[in-house]
């Protein structure tokens, strides 16, 4: 009997929790609600990333998504934001990778300086989160760029 009481209190504290985080009001100065836009279906798209393999074990890799980052960069002409969690210069590939990995950072960071270099009036902010952990310790970034 003592069982139930413990697990219906531990239910209604997790019930009355997720209402209060739901309901909860916003702090002043943010706003989450917006207006309707409608978008015409022509103009809604889907970029999808794959990694699979073939009948035959081999890798299939399509990085779609971050091509679609690298086309908006090339096309920037007055600001670029970028907000990102990792951002670095590990190795694009593990020794024993069945595939080679892209070297997305550096892709990117050349992506940035060539067309800076195009348009030196471009603004970049690019906001990047990068923590070195190694064991159970965790430090952050010395620079972040």
């Amino acid at each position: 009997m003592l069982w139930r009481l413990s697990l219906i209190a531990i239910a209604a504290v997790w019930a009355g929790t997720a209402f209060w985080q739901a309901m909860k009001p916003m702090p002043p100065g943010t706003r989450i609600a917006t207006a309707w836009y409608p978008v015409p279906a022509a103009q809604v798209g889907f970029i999808a990333d794959t990694t699979a393999a073939d009948a035959y074990g081999r890798p299939l890799v399509s990085q779609a998504i971050f091509d679609q980052i690298l086309t908006v960069v090339h096309g920037a002409r007055e600001f670029i934001v970028l907000d990102y969690f990792l951002f670095n210069d590990d190795p694009a590939s593990a020794p024993d990778a069945a595939a080679p990995i892209r070297a997305l950072s550096k892709e990117l960071r050349d992506a940035l300086l060539e067309q800076r270099r195009a348009n030196p009036a471009l603004r970049i902010l690019l906001d990047v989160y990068k923590r070195q952990c190694q064991g159970s310790g965790c430090t952050p970034p010395r620079s972040v760029l």
